[in-house]
């Protein structure tokens, strides 16, 4: 590791952070009266950055669990020395006491990076919530590493950040929130039970949910505990997995509990952290309501003492893990418009890409987010199939309209294209372009292929997954989609002349 930039600055920024917290529970502001969040974020993108999403290995898997608690997806063993001050390394990494953390050293490595996407929800969040956005900056970069651990390398230990995935204790998103199993509605996992703090599916339309609140919104009363999720980006649907409702969502829950601690000190909800972590501070006892250990309390502290000095990270380009869909500001004016807003591109569409492939590619994109239906073509749900026909059906291309038919380039259902297979039996993402049709044999017992995703570019993709997480969008090339993947197949239709 690099030697720290700033050493010996803990006592000046856990100073400016305590006065920063405090100054913000002694000035409360009126909703409809906030000002923007203050994150000041240095330029240039992290070397931790490749394809959009990084997958960390945690450097204790060789010799069990990856990390402590059942909250946390990311290891952070770290070197030597007791009571070390918090600082950051020339690579934007952080070092700091490891506080007694089962299975760590004496410190604990975090990395500082925040993609952009990930920093503007948490601004949102904390300006909606009066929530320090040095604390939720904390929390996302000790769980996840601000949603660029994946561990997808690692036998049976999903992170839980890619859609559909829990971690080993049942817990998913870039906040790590507990949920039940989108296939069997169960909660926990092989190493522990996260329960099921979200409340209800992983992935539901709002009207569908048993409580819901608005962003901003906290009940003064005990007796939520198990409903936080909720609808971060006004897209209609809450969705552990979209990084805006997870951000948002935990924010909720954190100001819930510092609300409860401040009000209702005797209240069974909060009781422990009084009693059994000694913790005086409400919003520490919202940090232990998280992740139930004083040691993680203490690290979020020191996480966000740094993050509160403005040259300790900077901001890398946005994951992308799903759209930045339309929203609505806390004031209730509307944003943006969820159509346009939702396809941003950073994929970079080649020049060799038609404007078929990008109309294609664009009407995908902005379905992410809309519930799974077998049969269903849209406009509303979608299978897998009725997914990817609907897409170049928006282009002015005819498709087939099943899996297996789209995967025979033969099949009479490209009227007004020619299909050609790209790739078969081996994943090789850099051979893909924007538009190709992406097949997989996922379904044991079940004519080949039997899903079908579309390739949006940058090693993305969107498919309709299943009832559970819906439309959704992610990496292509993981262990998953390569040990199911079948072939590609690359439509060029015929008022396009594109090189195949």
């Amino acid at each position: 590791m690099s030697s720290p930039r700033h050493p010996g600055l803990a006592a000046r920024m856990s100073a400016r952070l305590a006065a920063r917290l405090q100054r913000l529970r002694a000035e409360r502001r009126p909703r409809g009266d906030r000002g923007a969040a203050t994150a000041r974020v240095a330029g240039g993108a992290s070397a931790l950055l490749v394809m959009g999403t990084v997958g960390f290995i945690a450097t204790s898997c060789e010799g069990g669990t990856p990390f402590g608690e059942p909250a946390s997806t990311v290891d952070t063993v770290g070197a030597s020395g007791q009571g070390i001050s918090p600082s950051v390394s020339s690579d934007n990494v952080a070092t700091i006491d490891a506080h007694g953390e089962p299975g760590a050293g004496s410190t604990a490595t975090v990395p500082m990076d925040i993609p952009e996407d990930v920093l503007e929800a948490q601004r949102y969040a904390a300006d909606a919530y009066d929530v320090p956005w040095e604390i939720i900056a904390a929390i996302a970069a000790k769980e996840t590493h601000s949603g660029k651990y994946l561990a997808e390398e690692v036998p049976d230990w999903d992170s839980g950040v890619l859609p559909g995935t829990r971690n080993p204790y049942g817990a998913a998103g870039i906040m790590q929130f507990g949920v039940l199993d989108p296939e069997t509605g169960e909660e926990g996992g092989p190493r522990g039970n996260a329960a099921n703090a979200w409340g209800g599916m992983p992935v539901e339309d709002v009207e569908d949910r048993e409580r819901h609140y608005e962003v901003g919104e906290v009940p003064s009363e005990p007796g939520v505990w198990d409903y936080f999720g909720i609808d971060g980006n006004g897209d209609g649907t809450v969705n552990v997995w979209d990084p805006w409702d997870n951000i948002v969502s935990a924010t909720f829950k954190l100001a819930y509990f510092r609300g409860i601690a401040e009000n209702h000190r005797g209240s069974g909800a909060v009781a422990d952290c009084w009693n059994e972590a000694g913790l005086s501070d409400p919003l520490d006892c919202a940090v232990y309501r998280h992740n139930p250990a004083s040691w993680y309390v203490h690290q979020v502290r020191d996480l966000a003492a740094l993050y509160a000095d403005s040259d300790e990270y900077e901001a890398m380009p946005a994951l992308n893990i799903s759209p930045a869909a339309a929203f609505s500001s806390v004031d209730g004016q509307q944003c943006g418009d969820a159509e346009n807003a939702a396809y941003q591109a950073p994929w970079g569409l080649s020049g060799a890409v038609g404007e078929a492939h990008e109309a294609a590619v664009q009407y995908a994109h902005s379905q992410v987010g809309k519930p799974y239906e077998w049969g269903a073509e849209g406009p509303g749900t979608f299978d897998c199939s009725g997914l990817t026909m609907a897409a170049w059906n928006a282009a002015g291309v005819s498709i087939p309209r099943v899996t297996t038919g789209q995967w025979n380039p033969d099949d009479p259902g490209y009227g007004s294209a020619t299909a050609i297979r790209v790739l078969e039996g081996e994943l090789r993402v850099s051979e893909l372009r924007p538009g190709d049709l992406i097949l997989f044999h996922t379904i044991e017992h079940h004519a080949s292929p039997s899903h079908v995703g579309l390739y949006i570019g940058d090693g993305q993709m969107v498919d309709a997954g299943n009832s559970a997480v819906g439309v959704r969008k992610g990496p292509l090339d993981t262990s998953k989609w390569r040990s199911v993947f079948v072939g590609a197949i690359r439509i060029v239709p015929d008022s396009e002349a594109v090189e195949a």
